[in-house]
């Protein structure tokens, strides 16, 4: 059958501050802290209409922000609309996890921590009292209940909490299999449900998930109407989403699996490095800044104009477009704003050079080369030119029928060979590469 995938309700994230109202220790190394706090409801700050505390998914999640464990400094994002702004420096210091219960009447959300010893949210968990704060932000999306007859649900300890909540929320019409995977016996908690439920507990102190991939595969196989879900450590979690998708041949909207944490990886760590992953993947900044050179609005405001409505008609583009697209030039230093005066960042002033203008233009050699960067897909399939794939023809072609490509082609080719042959961006130059046989050209070879 063709599995229906799971709805998501995208959630605004708002920052919240919130205080403890009780504790509670449910098992040996489980503490459930319950907090409360005005901001759990809807409340207004700068200037915004923020929205009350909401939870529709078994595995949300939330970020809570600590003390910096080296100089006790709190960093805390900057709320924005329908999301929060990190700071770079300092960055917070986050963990997340998953809301165990909320009560609107009650006011009053609850999570679990896991008391292992160690880590900066453990140890806050450990001593929190009545009364004492946290920040926190979201959950910024929530997973429906998929219509399903069978459910498989794996985890490990630090997934409890959400595998709680699905057991709770499933149907009694539901047909469940859930393994879950601790260290110790003491690990062990209550779980409730409605559904026909086959629980299983593993209890193994080895790191390799063997124990648990065995009790996976000596389930019934699920079928067309089977969803799995699945939390635990990310090397385990593979060989676990493997054998759903490999041997038992799900579609993969049959399966949500989500890494908690990563053995050997400091959650900090990993944090700086999806930090740093984002940053290499945002295509926003580079393409709003294209888009600026190529309708040359940085050269306008180094002529004087510094009014928006009058900077878009001397440029040709949209006003509300362009007010919209203002916070990002001012983010990366383009220009700056003084009240609804504009006038030129740095980075505003180096981009009225000719030379960077021909590097970043799609109406240059140079520029459309460095475009052509989005057809490596398709050079990391087939081995060919990256530019042909994004623009539909060859580079010396677009050069015979445009004048303002073929101008000083040669010229621009030295540039381009010059950039692209560089070490560390040997491999585009491959993908974008388009033979040149005009003698120019030849020449810059």
């Amino acid at each position: 059958m063709n599995f229906e995938k799971p709805a998501v309700i995208k959630l605004p994230i708002v920052l919240r501050e919130i205080e403890v109202a009780r504790t509670q220790m449910v098992s040996a190394t489980l503490r459930r802290i319950w907090f409360k706090g005005e901001q759990l409801q809807g409340f207004s700050k700068d200037g915004r209409d923020l929205p009350p505390f909401r939870s529709e998914g078994p595995d949300d999640h939330v970020k809570f922000f600590f003390s910096s464990p080296v100089d006790g400094t709190l960093s805390l994002p900057v709320q924005a609309d329908g999301t929060i702004d990190w700071p770079k420096n300092p960055r917070p210091v986050a963990r997340d996890y998953t809301p165990r219960g909320y009560c609107q009447g009650d006011g009053e959300v609850a999570f679990d921590f896991v008391l292992h010893g160690h880590g900066i949210a453990s140890t806050w968990a450990a001593t929190a009292e009545q009364g004492d704060k946290l920040h926190m932000a979201g959950p910024k999306a929530s997973l429906i209940i998929p219509q399903a007859r069978h459910f498989v649900l794996v985890a490990d300890q630090t997934a409890l909490p959400a595998l709680a909540n699905w057991l709770e929320r499933l149907p009694g019409t539901a047909r469940v299999d859930a393994v879950i995977w601790i260290d110790d016996e003491a690990s062990r908690i209550a779980l409730e449900t409605r559904a026909s439920a086959n629980i299983a507990w593993i209890t193994d102190p080895s790191a390799d998930g063997e124990k648990l991939l065995e009790a996976l595969k000596s389930l019934p196989a699920p079928d067309g109407d089977s969803f799995v879900w699945g939390a635990m450590e990310a090397s385990v979690l593979r060989k676990v989403r493997a054998y759903y998708l490999d041997t038992c041949k799900l579609d993969r909207g049959q399966i949500d699996m989500a890494a908690y944490w990563r053995r050997g990886v400091d959650d900090d760590e990993l944090l700086a490095q999806a930090f740093r992953l984002r940053e290499l993947t945002d295509l926003q900044k580079p393409y709003a800044i294209r888009a600026a050179v190529q309708f040359r609005l940085p050269d306008l405001v180094a002529e004087g104009v510094d009014d928006i409505s009058v900077l878009a008609r001397r440029a040709g583009v949209d006003a509300e477009a362009l007010s919209r697209l203002m916070p990002v030039y001012v983010e990366c230093g383009m220009f700056k704003l003084n009240g609804d005066k504009i006038t030129l960042g740095l980075t505003g002033d180096l981009l009225t050079s000719p030379y960077r203008r021909n590097m970043l233009s799609s109406d240059t050699a140079q520029g459309r080369m460095h475009l052509s960067a989005q057809g490596m897909a398709h050079f990391l399939k087939t081995g060919q030119s990256g530019y042909r794939a994004t623009f539909g023809t060859a580079l010396e072609d677009d050069a015979a029928s445009d004048a303002r490509i073929g101008e000083g082609l040669g010229h621009d080719l030295g540039h381009i060979i010059e950039a692209l042959t560089a070490q560390t961006l040997g491999p585009l130059a491959s993908a974008c590469g388009s033979t040149v046989t005009t003698p120019g050209a030849q020449a810059a070879q």
